[in-house]
């Protein structure tokens, strides 16, 4: 989905819920609900907004966590 919509980039909680979902079930979820089967070797954390030193933190955390 294009940057300038609306929840084009998460935030807070739905970064870690879709990076468990992710990790558990090689699947995310779309903004319209369409479950959509991935497998990734990578995540993009957008480092522009003023919480992103405690996302990357949170997302440390939660890969810790599943080694």
């Amino acid at each position: 989905m294009p940057l300038s919509e609306t929840g084009a980039v998460l935030d807070g909680p739905d970064i870690l819920a879709q990076t468990q979902q992710l990790l558990a079930h090689n699947a995310v979820t779309a903004s319209d609900g369409t479950v959509i089967p991935i497998h990734a070797q990578t995540l993009c954390l957008h480092g522009d907004t003023p919480a992103a030193p405690g996302h990357a933190a949170a997302l440390r955390d939660l890969l810790k966590a599943v080694e």
